[in-house]
Parts: C-alpha cells; structure tokens; sequence
C-alpha cells in the first residue's frame, strides 16, 4: 500500500502527497492510520522498544552519541539488515544489494526497524542504526 500525509494546500511541497491521494493512495495523519493499513502484524512488532533512560549517566557519556543495542525481539531477517546498517549508512538499494532480500521485505523490515526504535531515517530512502 501507498500511504500520503496531506500538507497544506497553499504550500507546493504538498502537491505530491495531494496527488497521491488523488490517485488512490492511503491517506494517513498519524502512526495508527499506517499500522491499520498495513493489516496484521507479527506480535513482536508491536512490542514496546523504548530504551530505559538511566539518570546517572556522566556528563561525557551524554555528549558522546552511542549506537543503541538492538532490541531483543528481531527477526533473523531485521537483524541481517541491522548488521549491515552497522558499518554505516546505507540506502535501500544498497541493502537489498548487501543482504540479497527482496526489495519489499527490505521496506517492510525497515518500517518495522523504525517502529521499534532500532534504526533511523537519514533522508529520503537512507537509514542508520539509532542513536543511543
């Protein structure tokens, strides 16, 4: 599925969510719109992945980013792709590439990455391991 979040009509970097809906796409305003479209889920993907915060951390540690562990509830096929994410950022071809899967279970690892907090969107179709 095609999902869009509409933007105002009097700014032109909406036109291209506006035309997607037109022409069929999902249109989404928050995160439950998406997980409801996407039909059901692996149980393990909506788990909660929140890192705990420990508020005795020192004043370097704070300042220096750290990569966050994995969460431990991955498939062998979410892991596969964070372990390439480990060497850095890479693209969605790039992973697919690397990892030998196919192009949508690629996306749909990601989402399901992104949703438990283990990667992050650099831009576009970019991604990196979170940040601790």
């Amino acid at each position: 599925p095609v999902f869009a979040l509409p933007g105002r009509v009097d700014n032109p970097m909406s036109a291209g969510p506006h035309k997607l809906i037109r022409d069929g796409a999902v249109l989404v305003t928050s995160l439950e719109d998406i997980l409801e479209g996407l039909g059901p889920l692996p149980a393990e993907a909506m788990e909660e992945s929140m890192p705990r915060v420990d508020v005795e951390l020192e004043m370097e540690e704070v300042a220096r980013p750290q990569v966050r562990a994995a969460p431990a509830n991955l498939s062998e096929r979410q892991n596969l792709i964070l372990g390439h994410l480990a060497e850095g950022e890479l693209g969605v071809d790039q992973l697919i590439d690397r990892t030998g899967l196919d192009a949508p279970l690629v996306l749909r690892e990601l989402t399901f990455l992104t949703l438990k907090g283990a990667v992050r969107r650099i831009d576009g179709q970019t991604f990196a391991r979170a940040r601790g």
